[in-house]
C-alpha cells in the first residue's frame, strides 16, 4: 500500500518482488490497478470517481469495488508502468495469488500435518482474510455508534460476538 499508492519510500528488488507475489494472494486485484484505483480514491474521496465511494455502502466500499467492472485508468500510475516487476505481477497476479495464497499454505499444512493439514492450511489462510472484513466492519460500525446516537444498538451486541471470534 504505501509501496506502491503512495511512493512513501524506495524498495529493492527482493523486497518489491515478495511484496507483489504476497499481496497478489489479497485478490484485490494486481498491484498497478490497485494504486490506480487507491489514487483516485484519494483524490476524490466520496465522489463520483471514487472507486470505494462509501455512499455506495460499506460493503461496495470494502469488498464490492472489486467485483465492478470498469476500464482501471492508469494515467495517475504512470511510474509504476515503468517497473518490470510490477508489470509482471499485474500480467499474472491471479495465478501468482493463487499459488502464494493457496498452493503455498496447503503445501506447508501437508508436510506439517499431512492431508488435514493442507485442508487447514487452507482454511487459516480463508479465515484470516474473513477476520480482516469482520475487524474492518467493527471499526466502521463502531465509529458509526460513536458519531450517530439514532445508530441501531442490536449491531453493537453482534460486533461483541464477532470480537470474540475475531480475537
Amino acid at each position: 500500500h504505501r509501496l506502491f499508492s503512495h511512493r512513501a519510500f524506495k524498495a529493492s528488488w527482493p523486497v518489491k518482488l515478495f511484496t507483489l507475489i504476497f499481496g497478489a494472494a489479497a485478490f484485490e486485484n494486481s498491484a498497478l490497478s490497485w494504486s490506480a484505483d487507491h489514487r483516485r480514491h484519494h483524490k476524490h474521496v466520496d465522489h463520483d470517481e471514487d472507486p470505494y465511494n462509501a455512499k455506495l455502502g460499506f460493503l461496495h466500499s470494502h469488498i464490492g469495488w472489486i467485483f465492478k467492472k470498469r476500464n482501471p485508468d492508469t494515467s495517475m500510475v504512470k511510474d509504476l508502468e515503468k517497473d518490470p516487476l510490477v508489470m509482471w505481477q499485474h500480467r499474472h497476479y491471479a495465478l501468482i495469488g493463487f499459488v502464494s495464497g493457496m498452493v503455498i499454505p496447503a503445501i506447508i499444512g501437508y508436510f506439517h500435518l499431512g492431508i488435514s493439514g493442507a485442508i487447514g492450511g487452507f482454511l487459516v489462510v480463508f479465515d484470516q482474510r474473513c477476520g480482516q472484513r469482520l475487524a474492518e466492519f467493527r471499526a466502521v460500525t463502531i465509529e458509526r455508534v460513536r458519531l450517530d446516537p439514532q445508530f441501531p444498538r442490536q449491531l453493537v451486541g453482534l460486533l461483541a460476538v464477532l470480537d470474540c471470534r475475531i480475537v
